[in-house]
């Protein structure tokens, strides 16, 4: 038992604290009975656990979150090697290799196009397209001699000497059936 200037007495029994204290406001007098449960060793010891928990859980947040911020730092960066590596691969290579054969498509379709026409074989340019016919036939060579070999180039270039050597002889033979003189060379 113990005594306080604030006449108020406390008792402490088998871990309940019971408080009795006197209070001078009310006429007769009167103790005012508090009772409270105080904590055991083992429930601060909980307690403490508990907050020690929520503060690794926090760190371990925060961790996180910068090593998040710290890999997207370095994918940006990765990605910009990545780019890099991709235009000095092969799958880029083949990628642009197709894309020219789809686009190169259009000089053997234009003189197949011609061919199928009913316009005058004379109107034809027997030098242009013979300096197709043999642009051709150089990049059917460099089609096979690169590496990865690009096939759908090759099969391009092989149409179009085809194109334009019959876009050639349809020109003499009309030119032969008609009599015509050699066009005039071009200055």
């Amino acid at each position: 038992v113990s005594h306080s200037s604030k006449r108020s007495i406390s008792l402490k029994t088998s871990g309940i604290a019971t408080s009795f204290r006197y209070n001078p406001s009310w006429r007769s007098s009167s103790l005012i009975f508090s009772q409270s449960f105080s904590v055991s060793a083992d429930k601060k010891q909980e307690r403490e656990e508990k907050k020690e928990d929520r503060e690794e859980k926090k760190q371990h947040r925060q961790e996180k979150k910068q090593d998040k911020e710290h890999n997207t730092d370095q994918s940006s960066q990765q990605s910009g090697k990545t780019k890099e590596n991709f235009f000095k691969s092969t799958a880029w290579t083949q990628i642009v290799g197709t894309i020219g054969a789809l686009l190169n498509w259009t000089i053997p379709l234009a003189a197949i196009t011609n061919f199928l026409s009913d316009k005058d074989p004379l109107v034809i340019d027997p030098v242009m397209t013979s300096v197709l016919a043999f642009y051709s036939t150089l990049f059917m060579r460099w089609a096979l001699a690169i590496t990865p070999t690009n096939y759908p180039l090759l099969v391009c270039h092989f149409c179009n000497v085809i194109a334009q050597t019959a876009q050639v002889g349809r020109h003499l033979k009309a030119r032969y059936e008609r009599g015509s003189p050699p066009p005039h060379p071009v200055t």
